[in-house]
């Protein structure tokens, strides 16, 4: 697993019908065996589109997710509001599955 700045001004975005997230500083997670996934500052997520669901997860690696939803889709994104230890750069970021973005 490791984290990468995409801070040097290239632009990650999601969306569905409309602009959800738009950064030029995410941070790039990989992980083995699983897509890299980009980590948003809040800042640059329409954090008033989305809801905090019911769904938790824990990853004994970053730890407990706080996961959100859009409207009637569940469970679009998630955050690690206290990641454990290594991994405090994600904190409070928030990341999207792309498989659901249009």
């Amino acid at each position: 697993m490791r984290t990468t700045g995409s801070g040097n001004g290239s632009k990650s975005g999601f969306s569905t019908a409309s602009l959800i997230a738009d950064s030029t500083n995410t941070l790039e997670l990989r992980e083995h065996g699983y897509p890299p996934r980009h980590y948003f500052p809040r800042e640059d997520v329409r954090m008033e589109l989305l809801s905090v669901s019911e769904t938790t997860t824990f990853c004994s690696f970053k730890g407990h997710t706080v996961t959100f939803s859009l409207g009637e889709r569940q469970d679009i994104a998630w955050s690690y509001e206290q990641p454990i230890g290594g991994l405090e750069a994600i904190a409070d970021r928030v990341a999207f599955y792309e498989e659901l973005s249009e």
